[in-house]
């Protein structure tokens, strides 16, 4: 949110320049910028609801110290490559009452169905949950994010 803010900053210190020297070069680059903002807008709404996630974890048993691995099959509608893109998981311990995040950082997400594979320790022998608490998607640019929320339980 902080760099959609920023981004509108140097549209709006772009344009004061621009009608402070009266300078029409520098008033196109103002319209390049402002249209820049509008497509990565709109290319990142379509991406939003595009796009899908699903959790995938293997039953066994969770030891003190062991890792385990944690599949996330994401499937991307669109019609273009996702090139940056984060999935935040929760672990829940209902033994202990903890609660811990990792942000899975996901490579280039191309069109069509992607597995990915991430390593997650259990702190402790107990109950646990593991929650696909949101997406976030970034737009053509990387600068922008969009947060998709879900509840994905495993």
């Amino acid at each position: 949110m902080i760099s959609i803010w920023n981004f509108l900053l140097v549209i709006g210190i772009t344009m004061y320049i621009a009608v402070m020297y009266k300078n029409p070069t520098i008033l196109l680059l103002v319209y390049m910028e402002a249209a820049i903002f509008v497509v990565a807008a709109i290319s990142l709404l379509f991406r939003r609801f595009r796009c899908k996630a699903q959790l995938e974890v293997p039953v066994g048993i969770a030891e003190r110290g062991r890792e385990s691995l944690v599949k996330l099959v994401v499937t991307n509608r669109g019609l273009f490559v996702i090139n940056r893109m984060k999935a935040l998981l929760v672990v829940k311990d209902y033994m202990r009452g903890k609660k811990k995040k990792y942000w899975m950082t996901l490579p280039v997400v191309p069109k069509g169905e992607s597995e990915y594979i991430q390593m997650v320790a259990f702190y402790g022998t107990g109950n646990y949950e593991i929650i696909l608490k949101k997406l976030r998607v970034y737009d053509i640019t990387g600068l922008f994010p969009w947060d998709i929320p879900t509840r994905r339980k495993s």
